[in-house]
């Protein structure tokens, strides 16, 4: 299940020189009428003076990372997946680091070679595939 508050910005064209800066800092629960309340992370990215969200849960990030450890084993074995808390995932430090660690882990998959490009991450970050992503040269390091 995927979750947007805002729609997809249609035929988003990314170029070479359009940088995709994406940050990780906002965090809201939920609790729609008969479900267990949840947590989701406001995705926040920008490129050529255009900023767009895209809200997820933990799950959705788990399930990228099977999906790209799946396909890039070595590359996807580097990144820093949040573990999984059992007891009590919302708790207001488990939030807090789930903030941290999926703010580097959103930007380390757009510095990695391979993961960068990938349909995965385009899928989940809500972009159309036709885009074509450019690194910001400050998480090339990866």
């Amino acid at each position: 299940m995927d979750i947007s508050l805002e729609s997809p910005v249609a035929d988003v064209q990314l170029t070479p020189t359009s940088a995709l800066a994406a940050t990780i800092d906002v965090s809201e629960r939920r609790k729609p009428a008969g479900e267990m309340p949840y947590t989701v992370y406001r995705i926040d990215m920008s490129y050529d003076a255009r900023v767009r969200h895209v809200w997820k849960r933990y799950r959705q990030f788990f399930a990228l990372h099977e999906q790209l450890t799946a396909k890039f084993k070595a590359s996807a074995a580097r990144l820093d997946m949040p573990p999984k808390h059992w007891l009590d995932p919302l708790a207001p430090p488990v939030v807090s680091e789930r903030l941290v660690k999926f703010d580097k882990y959103v930007k380390d998959c757009l510095a990695t070679p391979g993961i960068q490009d990938s349909d995965e991450l385009f899928a989940f970050l809500e972009i159309p595939r036709h885009t074509e992503l450019a690194l910001d040269p400050v998480y090339s390091e990866l």
